[in-house]
């Protein structure tokens, strides 16, 4: 890790862009990504906080528990910002006939409280265009305190699962001289949603401001350069920008990847100090398996799981620990017999008659090889063959 951020990195909002966007443009750096989002909402009208200031809503408030949150990499974040913003992104939109409406953005910002992922924070922008229609719920409660609920930042998103986002990632510098540089992920919607220019002179009317919306201000302005990155070649968007039309198709884009989705996650045993577990059968090497889609620690999936075989008389297939360990078995009474078998051959052979005189009883003793043998080998195929039926 590093306290400043690399030569070329961007290091402020937005990154602008010098040239034409065309479908073309955006396809050429296509990179499906898709986000699991788990989508909150409120009985009460959202309202601004500062509204002269920044335009931020009460979504994130004290005693307010009932947060959106999403996965993102196998890590979880949490909502933490919903600010309405003066256009940021205008270029970025297509068709190109819509950059005219465009006058103010919606910012959702959230952020992971995990040290260790590599974007500490993901922000969308979802450019408002102007129309005589559109009237998202989260924008008329805040218009109208009065408005009925519910209230979910969701309908600040567009309706379409397959919406084109662009996405680029923006360096953060360090919170002081010897914390380490961060990243946000800057997700753009290139073909916003429609908004009632009616309601949105409504809401701007409510903040106290006249002409237009605040700039961004997202928990980590301060860690924000000045110095602006403009895009002025093919060459440097494709450097720095990625598209996707998967973003919002999460249920869709897994069952067809299904690779991508993990079921297990991994935690170290200090994670768990109010739980009660069997530290012999959950903990392996160190660390507890969590089953991502009930919560409970794997050890107790696989319990239930069994009683559940239990109950329908079925047993799971043998694994090959088990197998290996009644071959082995097996191996070792097959020896056990062999010596045996040797120990009564030497022994008959000094018993066996060698000349005239009375039978000396060797007789009986040379049969038993035979008789040994054909037990030791049925035996030994009747305790593979019941193996392989259990």
């Amino acid at each position: 890790m590093s306290t400043t951020c690399p030569t070329g990195a961007i290091t402020s909002f937005p990154l602008q862009m010098a040239i034409s966007a065309t479908d073309a443009l955006y396809e050429g750096v296509s990179e499906p990504v898709t986000i699991d989002f788990q989508w909150a909402s409120r009985s009460t009208p959202p309202m601004f906080i500062s509204p002269q200031q920044n335009a931020t809503t009460d979504e994130v408030s004290a005693g307010n528990s009932n947060l959106t949150t999403l996965r993102f990499m196998n890590k979880s974040y949490t909502i933490s910002a919903v600010q309405i913003i003066q256009a940021s992104h205008t270029p970025w939109i297509l068709p190109a006939t819509s950059q005219t409406n465009n006058k103010e953005d919606i910012a959702i910002t959230f952020s992971s409280g995990d040290t260790t992922t590599t974007y500490a924070y993901l922000t969308f922008i979802i450019p408002i265009l102007r129309s005589s229609v559109g009237s998202p719920s989260y924008l008329q409660g805040l218009s109208n305190p009065n408005a009925n609920g519910p209230f979910s930042v969701q309908s600040c998103f567009p309706t379409s699962t397959r919406a084109n986002f662009a996405y680029y990632a923006t360096c953060l510098a360090g919170y002081s001289k010897l914390a380490n540089t961060q990243t946000s992920y800057i997700f753009v919607n290139t073909n916003g949603i429609e908004v009632s220019s009616t309601l949105i002179t409504k809401i701007l009317e409510l903040t106290g401001r006249t002409g237009s919306f605040a700039q961004f201000s997202p928990p980590y302005v301060s860690r924000l350069t000045n110095k602006r990155t403009s895009i002025r070649s093919i060459p440097e968007f494709s450097s720095y920008v990625l598209t996707t039309n998967q973003l919002l198709n999460y249920t869709d884009f897994v069952k067809q990847n299904p690779a991508l989705k993990t079921n297990v996650r991994e935690d170290n045993t200090d994670a768990y100090q109010c739980v009660a577990i069997d530290p012999d059968a959950a903990v392996v090497d160190g660390k507890i398996n969590v089953d991502l889609g009930t919560g409970e620690v794997l050890t107790e999936v696989l319990t239930k799981r069994n009683a559940l075989l239990k109950v329908n008389n079925l047993k799971p297939s043998m694994d090959p620990g088990r197998l290996e360990k009644y071959m082995g078995t097996a191996i070792g009474i097959v020896l056990s017999i062999v010596l045996f078998w040797i120990i009564i051959q030497f022994t008959a052979m000094m018993f066996v008659d060698q000349g005239p005189g009375p039978d000396q009883g060797g007789s009986w003793l040379t049969s038993v090889p035979t008789y040994g043998l054909i037990i030791l080998i049925a035996g030994f195929i009747g305790f593979v063959v019941g193996t392989m039926i259990n």
